[in-house]
């Protein structure tokens, strides 16, 4: 495993994680944001936290391993982006729907014994807007909201620059408040994950046209059939983003952003799908024109993951060039 080593100079080079429910990403990285190694596995996430940090543990010695190989420096920092409430001033993940069995878990304190190096750590949807903010076109916005939809709808909140956060992590989480509709068989509210998540876009989508796609079709094929002008794809898509824009209209009313930057997979879906999420909120709120928030796509694209779990370490770092 890993260690620092006494008198080691610092190499500026990052471990990034990007941890939930269905994958381990792991990257070889630095400060300035660039990307030199990755590496994805399964987890099996109804483990207790222990099997977990050892799943973990095995899957980042294959890739320093391979570090190694190619002869370069070892990293001297961990930097992880985590689904779930996340608190930042205590280090604790309080619970993570997609990680069931993990509660009040001191997940900050037992990655830095691990690795024994400093971890910066910041929510999924977080992480997602500080990318924005260091490496992508909205380094010169100060107010903008990030729309994370993996593996749950949340956003991450960039205010004057800074993230907005709260005792407990649970910033940010809206998707599970009710849009309004009814399982049109069980009769039971629809919350916002189930139609604005990347499962839920899928399911919905599926459900709606039983016919028209294959049971195994991804989300993402079904993005590439509206790319290349399916109608039904189309339909479907400009229906979630006005719900979605709908799910935004309290953020937006409640915080006056200058921007909101739809993550993956959303920012895939082009102008369609930005200007569907913008009718929903114009229909929610009665706002127009320049009063409405910009809708912009990440186009950090395939690579956001993988920043988003650079961005922690890399805006600790810089925070601290600034103060020093």
């Amino acid at each position: 495993m890993l260690k620092s080593q006494p008198g080691q100079q610092s190499t500026n080079n990052i471990l990034g994680m990007n941890l939930d429910g269905e994958r381990f990403l792991l990257v070889y990285g630095s400060l300035t944001g660039s990307i030199y190694e990755t590496m994805t596995a399964p987890v099996r996430n109804k483990d207790s936290f222990t099997s977990i940090l050892d799943q973990l543990s095995i899957e980042a010695d294959k890739l320093l391993s391979l570090v190694q190989a190619q002869r370069l420096p070892l990293p001297d920092r961990v930097s992880v982006a985590i689904t779930g409430d996340y608190d930042n001033e205590t280090g604790i993940l309080s619970s993570a729907e997609d990680f069931p069995e993990l509660h009040e878990v001191s997940i900050r304190s037992q990655l830095s014994m691990r690795f024994n190096l400093p971890v910066y750590m910041e929510q999924k949807a977080n992480s997602g807007a500080l990318a924005e903010f260091l490496f992508d076109k909205c380094k010169s916005i100060r107010n903008l909201i990030f729309v994370s939809q993996e593996p749950d709808l949340r956003l991450g909140i960039l205010t004057d620059g800074k993230v907005y956060r709260n005792p407990g992590g649970t910033a940010g989480n809206i998707g599970s408040l009710s849009s309004g509709l009814y399982h049109p068989i069980h009769k039971t509210p629809v919350s916002y994950n189930q139609i604005c998540s990347s499962t839920g876009m899928l399911r919905t989508i599926i459900n709606k046209h039983l016919q028209h796609w294959e049971h195994d079709v991804t989300l993402l094929q079904v993005i590439q059939d509206a790319n290349q002008g399916d109608p039904y794809a189309l339909e479907s898509f400009v229906e979630i983003g006005k719900i979605l824009g709908q799910c935004l209209a309290g953020a937006t009313m409640l915080l006056r952003p200058d921007v909101f930057v739809l993550g993956y997979p959303a920012c895939l879906l082009g102008k369609n799908f930005e200007i569907a999420v913008s009718q929903g909120i114009a229909e929610a709120t009665g706002l127009v024109d320049s009063k409405l928030p910009q809708i912009l796509a990440s186009t950090l694209g395939v690579h956001l993951p993988e920043l988003q779990a650079l961005a922690p370490a890399c805006a600790a770092f810089r925070n601290s060039e600034k103060t020093s």
